[in-house]
């Protein structure tokens, strides 16, 4: 399960090279809104799809979709590879160490982001297809900003309480938190993997999904 700049700089990747057919705006907000379930107003069920593969997504003639799709593959894809690569074992022991890795990948792929300020503006308004789900405005509303927000974070150091607070986690899991995020800076091997992610992103979407 990938953080929200990691899930947006890999659809950029997307889109510039295996999928370049997709509306860009409309892709990077579907891809972005499976996770607004963190604000506990849909199940992980109804926006995680299980066995989602590419070709399917290069086949969707809605680029919502398609990027709600590419969602899931993107989840499933980064978990296998992390596995593969035995993240998990020099990783330190926590029970948020996912929280702490994801954001750590955020920070390192944030570089990777291309026109962030047309990025954020994407998440001005609401679409159609957002709707649909039956979500209050406010929700989605404040989904929208906490991208917005977490986007216009600095790269050297984005203010991890912001998210982490609008997630519903409480000030001693945040400080925990933001300690492995440190921690995990000291390992220079899990950057080395994270670069490879993004580096070899449609052989890992073929090979690990």
């Amino acid at each position: 399960m990938a953080g929200i700049t990691t899930h947006i700089v890999l659809s950029q990747k997307a889109l510039s090279s295996f999928l370049p057919d997709k509306n860009k705006e409309e892709f990077i907000v579907g891809t972005s809104f499976p996770d607004i379930r963190y604000l506990n107003v849909v199940s992980r069920e109804q926006t995680h799809l299980q066995k989602v593969n590419l070709e399917s997504i290069e086949h969707e003639p809605d680029s919502f979709t398609a990027g709600f799709r590419y969602h899931s593959l993107i989840d499933e894809a980064r978990e296998s590879f992390i596995l593969k690569n035995n993240i998990y074992t020099i990783l330190p022991e926590s029970p948020f160490i996912t929280q702490a890795l994801k954001i750590y990948e955020d920070k390192v792929l944030l570089d990777k982001l291309s026109n962030r300020a047309g990025i954020i503006r994407y998440f001005d308004n609401i679409l159609p297809a957002e709707e649909e789900f039956a979500i209050p405005v406010v929700k989605l509303t404040k989904w929208h900003k906490l991208i917005q927000e977490w986007l216009s974070s600095p790269a050297e150091e984005p203010d991890v309480r912001l998210v982490l607070a609008a997630l519903s986690f409480d000030k001693e899991q945040t400080k925990e938190i933001t300690e492995l995020i440190h921690k995990i800076e000291d390992i220079p091997i899990i950057k080395d993997i994270t670069m490879r992610l993004y580096e070899d992103l449609e052989t890992i979407l073929t090979v690990e999904a």
